[in-house]
């Protein structure tokens, strides 16, 4: 059952919904011509610059393992994906993509709060991403599509508590809150 529990957690880990996320916002948002320079641009900020960041982070021994299980050594991480992550929001608002922007400004703010509150307590970032992916995908392309991901996401919420990597309680919180304030932001942007 562990191994079963692991793979879950690594299929599902965020360094891999992140950027499928942002794929699928790109295409979702962006005109057919504009996709694939928007993807490569939005690439940077949302993926590459944070990923080359965690390398480094845990290369250098500042993050103890993959999960960053400690929660302190999870404020650096955000604080430069977030920083990082409006840069992308700013350069996307330039460019006069400004439904993309907004989508990706919900990802931001977000993030921000699961920053915020992991200052206090540990929150659970695989629920929270989770949870992200499937509203995000479901107020895109419609629940009959992609409601099977709800059954993914109490996988993913297992997985973490059965590791013992969260508590019940940090999981449940982080797919709430994304939850809600993805479902929240969606409809203000009119998805």
């Amino acid at each position: 059952m562990r191994k079963f529990a692991w793979l879950i957690t690594r299929i599902f880990d965020p360094t891999i919904e992140i950027p499928l996320a942002v794929g699928m916002t790109v295409w979702f948002a962006v005109e057919p011509s504009l996709r694939l320079m928007m993807l490569l641009f939005i690439g940077v900020f949302y993926v590459l610059l944070p990923a080359i960041y965690f390398v480094v982070r845990i290369r250098k021994g500042k993050v103890s393992d993959w999960d960053v299980t400690k929660r302190e050594e999870r404020r650096a991480i955000y604080q430069f994906s977030i920083v990082s992550h409006l840069v992308g929001v700013l350069a996307v608002a330039s460019l006069e993509q400004f439904f993309l922007m907004k989508i990706l400004l919900i990802l931001w703010i977000v993030s921000v709060v699961f920053m915020v509150i992991n200052m206090y307590w540990k929150i659970s970032v695989h629920a929270g991403v989770n949870a992200f992916l499937m509203v995000l995908l479901n107020n895109f392309y419609g629940w009959k599509i992609f409601g099977w991901l709800m059954v993914v996401l109490l996988l993913v919420l297992w997985s973490r508590v059965y590791l013992r990597k969260h508590t019940t309680t940090q999981v449940m919180a982080g797919a709430i809150i994304a939850f809600v304030l993805v479902e929240l932001g969606m409809r203000m942007v009119g998805i």
